[in-house]
């Protein structure tokens, strides 16, 4: 099975293809506000440089994965454009995760507890705590949308009332 991912929500531009679990190629690049120049440049250098030494095509895809944030709208924007069309056309599956969690998705074989933090505009930030156990993210304990209000579940709380359950 040929995923292909992709993440625009902060300023780093994320787009990876993995076969059969596999990464046969990885673009990390950092931008300021102009993924939409560079999103399709590098899905193509990536279709024509990648580990199994042959060109591929959009087409030859099974599934599209999405970052859908939290994170900066113009990105997303892009981003999801992109995501939705090429699943669209070719009639396949798209899903969308949280950014936060494709950030931490490297430490879901290592139990513990991590915290994640992505920088947002106007000195807030993206925070999220997760607990890993047997490989598998168990708990979500809080995601921090800015300086002032946490997100648990369904429920906003404000941070002076705060209580870690």
């Amino acid at each position: 099975m040929l995923e292909m991912l992709l993440d625009t929500s902060s300023t780093i531009l994320y787009i990876a293809s993995v076969k059969d679990k596999k990464v046969i190629y990885e673009s990390i690049s950092e931008g300021k506000n102009n993924h939409s120049d560079n999103l399709l440049k590098n899905i193509t250098e990536g279709l024509e440089n990648n580990a199994l030494n042959k060109k591929l095509e959009i087409k030859d895809f099974d599934k599209i994965i999405l970052g859908k944030g939290p994170g900066m709208y113009t990105g997303l924007r892009v981003s999801m454009t992109v995501a939705k069309m090429f699943a669209w056309t070719l009639n396949i599956p798209l899903f969308c995760v949280s950014s936060i969690d494709l950030l931490v998705s490297d430490y879901f074989n290592k139990d513990g507890i991590y915290a994640i933090m992505l920088k947002a505009k106007k000195d807030h930030s993206y925070t999220k705590v997760i607990r890993i156990k047997n490989n598998k993210k168990r708990r979500s304990y809080f995601e921090r949308k800015d300086k002032n209000t946490y997100r648990r579940r369904q429920f906003r709380i404000c941070i002076n009332n705060f209580k870690f359950y």
